[in-house]
């Protein structure tokens, strides 16, 4: 894994520094591995829209990577059952099956 680079170190401080937090070395971390794919000049592009947004509370990684213009991943999608929870068959259909023909 690829260090981060002076550039990006500054720009997440200074993200830090506007929503007055202090990060510890895991966070760093996490910051990291979330915008290690996305150029240092986007990322700072992104932390100076959220500094600029003037929300209430520092932006987790998945939302810098928001402001970055990179989607997040369908992580949170509605459940829906399973193809073959639909199409099993129905109690009273099961119970009709098993009955001895004639009866």
């Amino acid at each position: 894994m690829a260090k981060p680079s002076a550039k990006w170190l500054s720009a997440i401080n200074a993200l830090a520094a506007a929503f007055r937090s202090e990060l510890s070395e895991p966070q760093l971390d996490a910051y990291w591995l979330a915008t290690e794919d996305i150029t240092t000049e986007r990322v700072q592009k992104a932390v100076a829209r959220a500094i600029k947004s003037g929300g209430h509370y520092m932006p987790t990684p998945a939302d810098l990577r928001e402001m970055a213009g990179i989607p997040r991943l369908p992580y949170h999608q509605p459940w829906k059952e399973p193809q073959w929870m639909l199409e099993r068959p129905k109690w009273p259909e099961l119970t009709e099956a098993k009955k001895p023909k004639g009866a």
